[in-house]
């Protein structure tokens, strides 16, 4: 069996993957990606909703990042965008560099000092996402 690397410049069928190199055999059924998928990160759950908490106290809940893909996924920057009672912390301050199948956990925590509905912003970029991806944040202050 020979094999030969083909470059496709938007041939139909030809490849998923302009311009990335992938083996083909001459048979329509024998082609092999090389491409792979590149860096991809989920991010689990989408939104943080807190329920009730009470004014002074402190409830925490955690952003799960896996890098998902078939090489190392860059988390560029995670920070808070808006809402002053939440608070973040991470295992490893961004930049940081996740092989595939490794995860990283961000703890937010909401500590209202006032009774009353909280919003927030939670902003994460990567190279694993389709673009920055912002999340929303809620809870609500209670009187104890």
């Amino acid at each position: 069996m020979k094999w030969r690397v083909l470059w496709c410049v938007g041939v139909v069928g030809c490849n998923p993957y302009p311009r990335w190199p992938r083996l083909d055999t001459g048979g329509p059924d024998t082609a092999v990606d090389l491409a792979g998928d590149g860096p991809a990160l989920d991010i689990t759950p989408t939104s943080l909703d807190f329920g009730e908490v009470e004014r002074d106290g402190s409830k925490a809940l955690v952003v799960v990042l896996v890098s998902t893909g078939d090489t190392d996924a860059l988390v560029r920057d995670v920070e808070l965008l808006s809402g002053d009672a939440f608070r973040l912390e991470q295992d490893e301050p961004a930049p940081v560099l996740l092989p595939p199948g490794e995860v990283a956990h961000l703890r937010v925590f909401f500590e209202p000092t006032a009774s009353g509905d909280h919003d927030g912003r939670l902003f994460i970029d990567s190279d694993g996402l389709s673009g920055a991806y912002t999340m929303g944040m809620r809870g609500v202050g209670v009187d104890p």
